[in-house]
């Protein structure tokens, strides 16, 4: 499915991000959307996954929001999920984190800033 550019240029995640941007991250991270049904199920297999719309929910009972990142542990390795409800996610490839695109674009060190304040603000929220 083709990245849904406008419902994601209403999360800050990507509201700053110029159309090219979208493409080449398409082509050089394999960004790609996905909606899935409720009930449906997916294994992150080691990307990056960012919730546009709808509810999660991991194996191990963990709710995802829209907004929320997931899929980024150090093992790497899949996490299984549940929608709750009819959702969209916007998968990545997770070495969009360390590895710089050969198109050496400017966004791309900038989307990884966002990305890694996004995470930040996650796990403030979920620390006791």
């Amino acid at each position: 499915m083709r990245l849904p550019t406008k419902e994601m240029r209403e999360h800050p995640l990507f509201a700053w991000l110029p159309e090219e941007g979208f493409e080449t991250f398409e082509a050089c991270f394999d960004m790609e959307a996905e909606n899935l049904g409720a009930g449906e199920r997916r294994e992150s297999r080691g990307r990056l996954g960012y919730l546009l719309s709808g509810r999660l929910h991991t194996a191990d009972g963990e709710a995802v929001r829209p907004g929320e990142l997931f899929g980024l542990s150090a093992a790497g390795g899949g996490r299984c999920l549940t929608a709750q409800v009819p959702s969209t996610v916007i998968w990545m490839d997770r070495e969009i984190m360390t590895r710089v695109c050969y198109f050496d674009c400017w966004f791309h060190g900038r989307f990884v800033t966002e990305l890694k304040q996004a995470l930040a603000r996650q796990e403030r929220r979920t620390m006791p």
